[in-house]
């Protein structure tokens, strides 16, 4: 049976792309073009039960997920349930990782437990007002923004090394700096490093910033001994997608996302 695209769904290792699996309609591009995707809407009532593999012919059963703390619906109150339709994008690490470059001014900040809270404060800020922040409540919470990425350096599973700062020196700061962005990673298996979030402050982005977060994260993943990298991505956020893509990961499965609306 011929798959989107012109590829043959039968074939082993026939990837697709985003563009064949989730071509823009024609409200989503005319959002793109004037203020972003994240006003379409990226939720489904029901989560399908199966689905097919990306470029074979194992099935998958889409699954709610885990949800942080956060996004839990208060005790004794009743809200609804939808779905928020994500991608899981992987690819195989080997050497050599590209050198990850910044522009001129930005530095490099490795990960230090004093910093966590820094990382946190840049996940809420760069979340907040985006799709992700419009779909999760965590993303709309500094405090909670706070909880996640102690959680995220407290499990057995964190990857120092796959987790960075991107900043500007700021001499007159308290802190000596302005933090435009960080990724993190945990370790998934024994080879796999699982990426938790990609975050940019919007006022430092199409600088280059996210892929040089990929790039530095991948490094340390190598690093740290594993063969695999994987992160998952909400399907209307298509700028996000296409880095992806052009940095080599490759969709693997559609999933689902258990969101309880406000």
């Amino acid at each position: 049976m011929a798959g989107q695209g012109g590829k043959t769904a039968g074939a082993r290792g026939a990837i697709l792309t985003f563009k064949d699996y989730f071509p823009p309609t024609k409200g989503e591009s005319q959002l793109l073009e004037a203020a972003g995707p994240f006003r379409s809407d990226p939720f489904v009532d029901s989560a399908p039960e199966e689905l097919p593999f990306l470029g074979g012919t194992d099935t998958i059963r889409s699954c709610g997920g885990r949800k942080a703390a956060d996004d839990s619906p208060p005790k004794g109150e009743e809200m609804k349930v939808q779905y928020v339709k994500r991608l899981r994008m992987g690819q195989r690490l080997e050497a050599p990782i590209r050198a990850a470059e910044l522009p001129d001014g930005y530095v490099w900040l490795p990960w230090k437990e004093k910093l966590t809270d820094i990382h946190g404060r840049v996940i809420y800020q760069g979340f907040v007002h985006d799709l992700d922040g419009s779909i999760f409540p965590t993303f709309r919470n500094f405090d909670a923004c706070l909880r996640l990425m102690r959680s995220v350096a407290a499990s057995v599973n964190f990857l120092p090394r796959g987790t960075w700062l991107i900043a500007r020196p700021k001499p007159l700061s308290p802190e000596g700096y302005e933090f435009c962005a960080s990724i993190q990673g945990l370790r998934r298996g024994s080879s796999t490093a699982a990426i938790q979030n990609v975050v940019v402050r919007p006022e430092f982005r199409r600088q280059g910033l996210g892929r040089a977060l990929l790039l530095k994260a991948m490094e340390g993943f190598l690093a740290s001994g594993c063969r695999w990298t994987e992160l998952t991505v909400t399907a209307l956020t298509h700028p996000a997608i296409r880095l992806y893509e052009r940095m080599g990961f490759e969709m693997r499965q559609i999933i689902y996302r258990e969101v309880y609306l406000e």
